[in-house]
């Protein structure tokens, strides 16, 4: 499933850095990619145990550099309170389990950070 997810994200990022009429199109046609996109990124520890799998530390870190590159300037900030979200990983390091993991999760949302 990894493998199948980081091939879906490598399409989105060359699609969506493409011109902005490619964008535009992309997002109006499937705005559910781009939320799962956004959603992966920003997942964070919940107060129990996930219902479904988790993706690993470093698909998680892809999905923050996809949203980075290309998906800052779309309105999901409100939506999925995005800024909270992203400050919360930044401060914990989210779901990494090493030391190493929450630095790399930490500093991939503060680049999507600093990118908006």
């Amino acid at each position: 499933e990894e493998v199948i997810l980081k091939t879906l994200l490598n399409i989105w990022l060359t699609l969506l850095q493409d011109k902005e009429k490619v964008q535009q199109v992309a997002w109006r046609q499937h705005s559910m990619v781009i939320r799962m996109i956004w959603e992966m990124a920003l997942l964070s520890p919940p107060p129990k145990q996930y219902p479904c799998a988790i993706p690993s530390v470093s698909l998680q870190q892809y999905a923050l550099h996809v949203v980075a590159l290309c998906m800052t300037n779309f309105c999901f900030h409100d939506v999925h309170m995005a800024r909270d979200r992203l400050l919360y990983l930044v401060c914990t390091g989210g779901l990494g389990n090493t030391l190493e993991e929450k630095y790399q999760l930490s500093q991939a949302a503060l680049y999507v950070l600093r990118q908006a």
